[in-house]
């Protein structure tokens, strides 16, 4: 009887949470469909270059796209796949360590894969996974793209949100140009404005922690080949250096001209300041005295 009287107790406890069980539900079977029905989109794929690829460098990477995915990178010549995280929405961080076994070089593509349910976004980094020397425009291979020049224009004093910076890059005809700047969220593309001309206008947004000294590289691909430059100048020109005017002092050329010493007989020990103070005095009165020539 008693075993009876508890079990009914622990039903009628449980009945308030079935309604809440079948009508969230649906909800979560919703929430799913439209989570899985997401297109994702990848806006921006960034390595932070090394010097060397050898084993226990590690190989620093960055992914901008639709959050709540699962981002994995893939590297040529790697033994293993890189399983990224999502620090915050919309952005995964991961770090690849170089082991023994792997066979990686500077030219190894890498692809990054965005799954978000059932669909898959992928990029192909399109930057070297080793740094060029700061000023080099790169080295194309044998009828492989080309980076002739890579500049850039600013009018800003500073780098503050709203501040624009133009970037020119001119190479081989017919490529594509990705650009990225340290401290600046993502990548951007330069259009192509004449054959071999690649120019665009980047604008500084908020969040962004570009300097001047900020590391700018620029990509160039045709086909399945890349070239890449940094470029070598700092985003900002120099301040000019302050102009100091040098104050020079003006002695007036006839301001109390000694023109005669006249000694004065002191009665008693007048001592050295007696004579000094009369010769200086007797130089002044013989001027304006006198007929301009110091004389009494």
């Amino acid at each position: 009887m008693n075993r009876t009287r508890a079990m009914a107790t622990g039903l009628a406890a449980l009945l308030p949470l079935l309604p809440m069980s079948l009508i969230s539900s649906p909800a979560q079977a919703q929430q799913y469909r439209e989570y899985r029905d997401v297109n994702p989109a990848i806006q921006g794929f960034n390595v932070d270059e090394v010097r060397r690829l050898d084993p226990g460098v590690e190989l620093p990477f960055t992914l901008f796209g639709t959050p709540g995915g699962t981002a994995t990178i893939h590297i040529s010549g790697a033994n293993r796949n890189l399983t990224m995280v999502e620090t915050e929405p919309g952005r995964y961080e991961g770090v690849y360590t170089i082991g023994t076994r792997d066979k990686i070089t500077p030219s190894s593509s890498v692809r990054a894969n965005l799954r978000v349910g059932n669909n898959v976004a992928s990029s192909i980094l399109s930057e070297s996974l080793v740094r060029l020397p700061r000023g080099d425009r790169g080295t194309a291979v044998a009828g492989g793209p080309h980076i002739e020049r890579f500049d850039v224009e600013s009018n800003a004093n500073d780098l503050g949100p709203g501040s624009d910076l133009v970037f020119t890059v001119n190479g081989t005809p017919g490529g594509r140009v990705r650009m990225s700047i340290a401290g600046a969220r993502g990548e951007f593309f330069l259009p192509e404005v004449q054959p071999g001309l690649y120019r665009g206008t980047y604008t500084v947004r908020n969040g962004d922690a570009i300097r001047p000294d900020s590391q700018v590289n620029a990509s160039l691909r045709q086909g399945d080949r890349v070239v890449s430059a940094t470029l070598g100048k700092p985003l900002l020109a120099a301040a000019a250096p302050a102009v100091v005017e040098r104050r020079v002092t003006r002695y007036c050329t006839n301001c109390a001209t000694i023109e005669a010493v006249n000694i004065v007989n002191v009665s008693g020990d007048g001592g050295y300041i007696g004579a000094i103070a009369g010769t200086v005095v007797g130089g002044l009165l013989g001027n304006q005295v006198g007929s301009g020539n110091g004389r009494t």
